[in-house]
């Protein structure tokens, strides 16, 4: 029993004593005989009573126990369990902080790398800006000397030409006239070459088209201006290595032509480039009497068959000649490395 419960009982105890006292001091005023099996029985009421009181609240208590031994364990389990969670969420704060940490690291890294790579590329970017400025200055002082170049070495040509041409006037052998007009016209050919590639916007290449109808209508007002030509070009176009042969076999074809092929219809001369899978062709036809049966151009005696036997060779084209009404000569010139 608690002291509560005691000092409840002892109370009892004093009211009863009490109770019996006064029915004591009744029955001495009033002289009559005290009933003790009915106070003993009221006694022994009021004690069971009290007895089942008692046990009534040991049973509360004991379940109030229980509930508070039971609601305890719960209440530790929820904390041990809160505590649990508290560790793990401050463990992964931790870990988060952490990751978070190195992430800002990384950006900061690669913010770092990136400002480095960006001014560096922009050094770069300079440098190589500076570097082109100087190789198209570079290349245009070039180009301006390579025209240069040629626009003197075609004022040298003509130089020669005119030469020839002063040595022709005062000539008085016919066999003698006639070599030097055949050299002039060559020197003129070449000049030309040089005066295409100085008005050209390539260094590298001729227009061949171009450069085919300037030479032929030369050559018609100087050999035979009564001559009809017609002349087809495809855009093609021809390398360095390739432009000195190809006016000098041109110049020997055309000037031919216009030479040897007369017919009564009058001298009638075609001229053709086309463009080839394997490179271009040029063909001269005229309306002439034609080459003799067998001729060969390796073995002909004429100066200009065997230069352009020669230059067809230095290219390594193909030569081929069609005799019977008028001559045709067709020239393949192949494709160079450059041009593939």
């Amino acid at each position: 029993m608690t002291e509560s419960e005691y000092a409840t009982v002892g109370e009892l105890l004093r009211v009863l004593e009490a109770e019996l006292d006064a029915r004591g001091t009744n029955r001495t005023q009033q002289d009559a005989p005290v009933d003790e099996a009915s106070v003993v029985e009221q006694l022994s009421l009021r004690c069971s009573e009290l007895l089942s009181w008692i046990k009534h609240r040991e049973q509360l208590l004991t379940t109030v126990d229980g509930l508070h031994m039971e609601n305890t364990q719960r209440l530790g389990k929820l904390v041990g369990e809160l505590a649990r969670a508290k560790a793990d969420l401050a463990n992964e704060v931790a870990v988060r902080a952490a990751a978070e940490q190195k992430l800002r690291q990384l950006n900061e890294s690669l913010d770092r790398r990136v400002e480095a790579r960006t001014a560096d590329a922009h050094r770069e970017l300079e440098v190589r800006k500076r570097t082109e400025r100087e190789l198209k200055e570079s290349l245009r002082e070039k180009e301006t000397l390579l025209k240069e170049v040629h626009h003197r070495v075609k004022n040298n040509l003509q130089i020669v030409s005119s030469l020839l041409h002063l040595q022709f006037e005062q000539s008085t052998e016919p066999a003698v006239r006639d070599e030097l007009l055949e050299s002039v016209a060559r020197v003129r050919s070449m000049a030309l070459i040089h005066q295409e590639l100085y008005a050209a916007p390539s260094l590298a290449r001729i227009d061949v088209g171009a450069y085919t109808r300037n030479l032929v209508d030369i050559l018609r007002h100087s050999t035979n201006p009564n001559a009809e030509v017609e002349v087809s070009v495809d855009p093609v176009a021809a390398d360095l290595d390739q432009a000195a042969p190809f006016a000098l076999i041109l110049n020997e074809l055309v000037t031919n032509a216009f030479k040897h092929g007369h017919s009564p219809n009058g001298c009638n001369v075609q001229v053709v480039v086309a463009h080839e899978d394997s490179g271009f062709s040029v063909t001269v036809r005229d309306e002439g009497p034609g080459l003799p049966n067998g001729f060969d151009p390796h073995s002909s005696a004429t100066l200009g068959i065997r230069l352009i036997d020669a230059l067809v060779r230095q290219l390594r084209g193909k030569l081929t000649i069609t005799t019977g009404r008028g001559s045709t000569f067709r020239v393949l010139v192949p494709q160079t490395k450059q041009q593939t």
